[in-house]
């Protein structure tokens, strides 16, 4: 009973700490995961059927795209019943915030002589909270948690079913998102450990199958499997890995803030070589970070990678002073595997993909309170810290979401306002074009007005080109040469902001999408706008200069 009341309370903490951003807009590549799902509803066996632009120009959207298909197939039934508006869709989603806690609550209960706090730790981290977009990253965090939690539980117990529901749900985690695909080696490691070859086989299959049978689908249907085409025509980043892996040891700084505690937990319990150790080799990614880039200070990156780098060289030395067993072992491959896939395999590192990365960064950092030697108030003061910590870091993660919902809000609101003004303004027979994407695309699309393709038609004299800054709009101005000398600057809105923190900045030094090339998380940027609109018309003639 005390512990499904402590299940119910930690799941309203994770409604109070959402609900008040379901009505969130349209954001990032929530627009493509839409585009699918409404693909979806008209030919339901072909969901990448058609073309999409989405880097300036069109492409097939089964090659535009690098995950599958599942949340969108799960978005498709709410356009069917309520239409896309931001707060019924989000509403449809919001089910897998609670999985994901249960799976959370689950893992550390197993481990952790304070479970609440532990849990309380990933869904307060920045990571967890602003990632509740439309978006994959969520539903797929919550079926590898909710995956592991059960399946865990099935091979403890001996039950094969639940066993392989697990492993079921591991594999449905794959169809939501590629790269979860490596979760699958710490689960067969766990599996063998305990149960021997047999069960591991019968994981393989469970896990594999959803995997497979998308497989199969999409070369039947496209003529090939859509993984092995990422695999095999997949363009090499430009980036370094060093790169990645200081852009990952800066998500894990700003998104988890348990590392510092460790360190003052060893000092405070005389294991200060543990924490002379980590501070050193934390200190020393730092300055390799600084070198690598060979640029002036910038203290706020510095410190972000100082900060990841302590949590995975503590983590790595409480495994290693005391790996506990299988479990153990468990935690620390499943963490060190997605850091590691994330650095070497991915395009460019962002806050997402490292979501499922802080479960075991907690549940091994945390359960250092437990190895630590026994003493009076030893329980009380760890957990009164805990409790000072989680109040620290979801008081961040709140500010960081607001800052990305009132940045997300940019775009949605400059569409409503500029559409009820454009006919007084401008002329009512003005037509209105737009360049970029995101969640910008998807209310530009919903007031009607036109996309430039970098090989489609251009406007005409008289008519309205709208760009905003900060968004991405790919290579389409290559194809537009002359008529950007014909673009004259009629107006720029610049939407300042009122949360003084930044997810995304106009100078690219916060990135919490893409967190490359000394980028961070979010910043504290008051002085810089969350976006500017640059509104244009198109003359007969040469432009002013200023053209985009």
């Amino acid at each position: 009973m005390l512990k499904d009341r402590r299940t119910l309370w930690m799941l309203l903490v994770v409604a109070a700490l959402t609900a008040p951003w379901l009505d969130k807009p349209v954001h990032i590549d929530d627009t493509f995961v839409l585009h699918v799902a409404k693909q979806i509803l008209e030919t339901p066996t072909d969901p990448f059927h058609g073309d999409i632009d989405w880097f300036g120009h069109f492409r097939p959207v089964w090659k535009a795209t690098t995950n599958p298909p599942l949340v969108s197939y799960w978005l498709a039934p709410a356009l069917a019943l309520g239409g896309d508006g931001d707060l019924w869709l989000h509403l449809w989603v919001w089910p897998f915030y609670f999985l994901a806690a249960w799976g959370a609550w689950s893992l550390c209960r197993r481990r952790l002589r304070f479970p609440v706090l532990g849990t309380l730790l990933v869904v307060t981290s920045p990571a967890f909270l602003v990632s509740g977009n439309l978006m994959r990253d969520i539903p797929a965090a919550s079926l590898v948690l909710a995956g592991f939690a059960v399946l865990m539980t099935g091979v403890d117990e001996g039950r094969r079913g639940k066993g392989l529901l697990g492993g079921f749900l591991l594999g449905l985690a794959v169809l939501a998102k590629y790269s979860l695909a490596v979760v699958l080696l710490p689960a067969a490691w766990y599996v063998w450990r305990r149960r021997g070859l047999r069960p591991t086989l019968e994981l393989a299959v469970a896990g594999g199958i959803p995997l497979a049978f998308w497989c199969v689908h999409t070369w039947v249907v496209y003529g090939e499997p859509h993984p092995w085409y990422l695999l095999r025509d997949r363009s090499a980043s430009d980036l370094l890995w060093q790169d990645k892996w200081f852009s990952a040891c800066a998500i894990l700084g700003t998104c988890s803030f348990v590392a510092p505690w460790v360190l003052g937990w060893w000092v405070r319990w005389r294991r200060r070589w543990e924490a002379v150790a980590a501070v050193i080799a934390a200190t020393a990614v730092a300055w390799w970070a600084h070198r690598f880039y060979a640029s002036d200070w910038d203290w706020g990156f510095e410190a972000a990678v100082w900060l990841g780098a302590v949590g995975l060289v503590a983590a790595s030395v409480a495994f290693f002073r005391n790996p506990r067993g299988v479990e153990g072992q468990f935690l620390y491959s499943w963490l060190i595997l997605v850091v590691l896939f994330s650095v070497f395999f991915v395009p460019f590192n962002a806050v997402r993909h490292l979501i499922v990365a802080l479960v075991p960064l907690v549940i091994l950092l945390v359960n250092e309170a437990d190895a630590a030697p026994g003493g009076r108030g030893r329980p009380a003061c760890a957990r009164a810290w805990l409790w000072a910590l989680v109040v620290l870091q979801g008081g961040t993660a709140l500010a960081v979401q607001a800052a990305d919902y009132e940045y997300a809000a940019v775009y949605r609101d400059f569409a409503t306002r500029f559409e009820a003004e454009a006919g007084r303004r401008y002329g009512p027979d003005r037509r209105i074009w737009f360049v970029g994407h995101w969640g910008w695309k998807h209310y530009a699309q919903k007031a009607g007005w036109t996309m430039l393709h970098r090989d489609g038609p251009e406007p005409s004299p008289g008519d309205v080109v709208i760009y905003p800054v900060m968004v991405h709009v790919g290579d389409v101005w290559s194809g537009h040469e002359a008529l950007r000398r014909k673009l004259l600057l009629r107006e720029s809105v610049v939407y300042p902001g009122r949360v003084p923190l930044r997810t995304m900045t106009v100078d690219g030094r916060a990135g919490f999408y893409a967190v490359v090339s000394r980028r961070i998380p979010y910043r504290w940027r008051p002085d810089l706008p969350l976006e500017v609109f640059r509104v244009f018309e198109v003359g007969p003639g040469m432009g002013e200069p200023g053209s985009p």
